[in-house]
């Protein structure tokens, strides 16, 4: 190959590896902090056009984040957790997680409120305060629609006296607690030499009976016994 050849090829391969790096772009860099966690929701895709593509559109320390499916600037998301707990949840009922509430952690909220689910909804209120006791046991077999009744308490401390917030199956009720009892007695044996036609269940597991009863085998039917 002349010489005049070989020098031309290596201008050219130099002329198309700058042009290409004119045309590089790099990544918009990513302001810091991290979006506020949304509810689940199933986007189509493409996603709608919204005011930003990344977070350099956004103005001060706003980020591009997406409101349920739309591209919006926002503040970025700060995890301050405030002290205190929240509510207990009535395990009955099962939320989906797609409503929307006026707080997403415990900073959107005043003083000393934390962002907890009244139900299935993120609202803020004041922390927990629990009183000694449990609550009376819940019968799992029940399922409670949504959204539930509104009962005559939130938390304990909207009961008098030693009274707790429990749920009465479905409905929020101020109730004496119950104390710990004693199940450390053995079920009494029961001999039955007749076939069961069926053999059901009254009960499922000792912490389902009141007081000190136990569920027991009563032969052809689980059922809360009294200690013997």
């Amino acid at each position: 190959m002349a010489p005049v050849t070989g020098s031309l090829i290596l201008l050219i391969l130099f002329s198309a590896g700058a042009l290409a790096d004119n045309d590089y772009k790099p990544p918009p860099p990513e302001k810091p902090g991290k979006c506020p966690p949304g509810p689940l929701a199933k986007c189509k895709t493409p996603l709608p056009r919204g005011e930003c593509s990344s977070d350099r559109d956004c103005r001060g320390n706003q980020k591009c984040c997406r409101d349920m499916c739309t591209p919006t600037c926002m503040k970025p998301f700060t995890v301050t957790e405030k002290p205190g707990k929240c509510p207990p949840l009535n395990p009955l009922i099962f939320c989906d997680g797609s409503t929307r509430g006026e707080c997403i952690s415990d900073s959107d909220c005043r003083g000393n409120q934390k962002c907890c689910r009244d139900m299935c909804v993120p609202t803020c209120m004041k922390p927990f305060t629990e009183k000694p006791g449990k609550c009376p046991p819940l019968n799992p077999l029940i399922r409670c629609a949504y959204p539930p009744p509104r009962g005559d308490c939130n938390w304990d401390s909207d009961c008098r006296g030693d009274q707790k917030c429990c749920s009465d199956q479905c409905t929020p009720t101020c109730r004496k607690p119950v104390q710990d009892a004693d199940k450390s007695w053995k079920c009494p044996v029961v001999m039955t030499f007749a076939a069961c036609k069926t053999h059901d269940r009254l009960c499922f597991g000792d912490d389902k009976c009141p007081g000190n009863q136990k569920c027991c085998d009563q032969g052809c039917v689980w059922k809360c016994t009294q200690r013997p």
